[in-house]
């Protein structure tokens, strides 16, 4: 039971977090306005969400791996201490805009 318990929020956390990286994570961290890119922002990036205009992918996917790992860490921290609707929800936060 609980070893199938953190294989499903490991599932989840890869998934959704996917999902939030590609739409919002991957631009708030690096993006570039592809029709300014001398307009770097210090704070968060200012484009390439959804990843359009993005053509470095394979630092896309390397990032992504962390982020997913950076949730996957908490899903062991919180291990049976946690409802499941309420970690997903800290799980997609944390990789799509904390990571």
């Amino acid at each position: 039971k609980n070893s199938a318990n953190i294989m499903m929020k490991n599932m989840v956390d890869l998934c959704l977090g996917t999902l939030g990286f590609w739409a919002c994570g991957w631009a708030l961290a690096y993006g570039v306005d592809p029709h300014d890119p001398d307009n770097v922002n210090a704070f968060c990036g200012t484009g390439q969400f959804f990843t359009i205009g993005t053509e470095d992918y394979a630092s896309w996917m390397f990032q992504l791996t962390f982020a997913a790992t950076a949730a996957t860490i908490d899903s062991g921290a919180v291990a049976e201490r946690m409802n499941f609707k309420p970690y997903v929800i800290f799980s997609v936060w944390m990789t799509t805009f904390l990571y």
